[in-house]
């Protein structure tokens, strides 16, 4: 399962997953350095969830932010193509 690493407080980090699972919670210190927040990471859980392990996927991160600009651009020109309403 993915993750992307959405904020750290108090030692602890929120990874909220793809899925629509409920975020989880580790210890800050079980990230691999160097970590920002928006980095994404493949999670693995080991037998009875005792311990998760963190893998950065970087190439993950980057296919993400271009879909994601190439939606932003998309919706962008749909909206300044848009013709005005005609109001009698």
């Amino acid at each position: 399962m993915y993750a992307v690493l959405e904020e750290i407080e108090d030692g602890m980090a929120c990874l909220v997953p793809d899925s629509r699972e409920k975020p989880l919670y580790i210890p800050v210190t079980s990230i691999p350095e160097p970590y920002e927040i928006g980095d994404v990471f493949l999670v693995e859980e080991s037998q009875g969830a005792q311990e998760v392990y963190l893998k950065r996927d970087s190439d993950e991160r980057e296919r993400r932010l271009e879909a994601n600009r190439s939606k932003r651009k998309r919706l962008l020109n749909m909206s300044h193509n848009k013709k005005p309403d005609k109001k009698n």
